[in-house]
């Protein structure tokens, strides 16, 4: 009886810990980045120094108004379109909030995998922020790379995808950072650990009431 009353408490407690440490971190960070369509070399543009796609979830910034053809990932859509970045973020998370370092003179789409319709959706149209420099400007503010674009609800997912927005710009875009703000979607095997945590709890405090 002890025994099982101290498994319950013991989870119980565990549950708590986990509650008290489950604020939104960026769960983008370090995540999988995939490339897909034609993407700049070094020798596709004149004194051009592309990033490597795993720098994009590195959680680093560029300078506001870094170069947009060095130290970033960039592409050309004017001959080519269809091309896109993928990042897989290695489980399901609910996420609340973006950031995003991309060029000016652009608009960008972030789309996020729908597991309840299999599809991609839009989750934040990115703006073109002209303002009065060319460059690497983040978005939502570009003098603050810790302000988030809030979502009007949370989205839950394991894929995002960012695309050029075709009909907003000088179609040359270029990206260097972005970061997803959530929680992890606990496992099925989780919960049945907290609920049991919950229950033995509960199961305590009726037979200390019973004394």
């Amino acid at each position: 009886m002890k025994r099982r009353l101290l498994t319950g408490l013991t989870t119980g407690l565990f549950l708590i810990a986990m509650i008290g440490v489950a604020g939104a971190t960026n769960i983008a960070l370090n995540s999988t980045v995939s490339l897909h369509g034609t993407f700049f070399d070094d020798g596709s543009w004149s004194g051009a120094n592309p990033a490597a796609a795993s720098t994009l979830t590195d959680g680093v910034f560029l300078d506001l108004h870094h170069q947009w053809n060095q130290d970033t990932v960039f592409w050309n859509s004017h001959s080519e379109t269809g091309q896109y970045i993928q990042f897989d973020l290695g489980g399901i998370f609910n996420i609340n909030s973006f950031i995003a370092q991309v060029d000016d003179n652009d608009a960008y789409i972030l789309s996020y995998w729908d597991l309840s319709s299999s599809s991609w959706q839009t989750a934040w149209n990115i703006p073109n922020y002209t303002v009065g420099h060319w460059g690497m400007t983040t978005r939502p503010d570009p003098n603050d790379n810790t302000m988030a674009y809030s979502l009007g609800s949370t989205l839950t997912t394991n894929a995002l995808r960012l695309e050029g927005n075709l009909n907003n710009g000088d179609k040359y875009f270029a990206v260097s950072e972005i970061q997803a703000y959530g929680t992890p979607v606990p496992e099925p095997a989780t919960m049945l650990l907290f609920g049991t945590g919950l229950a033995g709890l509960v199961g305590l405090r009726r037979r200390k009431n019973r004394k």
